[in-house]
């Protein structure tokens, strides 16, 4: 009986862990922490937010004036066709979020 006691006490604290653990994460969230590492072409700052690089910034200023990844990749030392999109994709993902201002 008490061996099965233990059992539920533990299963309830591994709850408890993860609830815990979760709130923790949205919390970070809310603050704008980035959680994870940097996607390519981005960096970090001090407080843990995103910070793009020159190649970042170019591949953007470059799609906004209509050009396709490939051109972006021709045009964008260091950056492929493929990367390029991300990069894209990251920022709209990010938009969507709310966490760009």
């Amino acid at each position: 009986m008490t061996f099965v006691d233990l059992l539920k006490f533990a299963e309830w604290e591994r709850k408890m862990i993860v609830k815990r653990t979760r709130d923790g994460l949205a919390t970070a969230r809310r603050k704008g922490v980035h959680l994870g590492t940097a996607p390519r072409h981005f960096g970090k700052d001090d407080g843990g937010r995103i910070i793009p690089t020159q190649q970042a910034l170019d591949v953007v200023r470059l799609r906004s004036e209509g050009k396709s990844y490939t051109q972006i990749a021709r045009r964008v030392s260091g950056v492929t066709r493929q990367e390029a999109f991300s990069i894209c994709k990251y920022l709209v993902n990010e938009l969507a979020r709310g966490a760009l201002n």
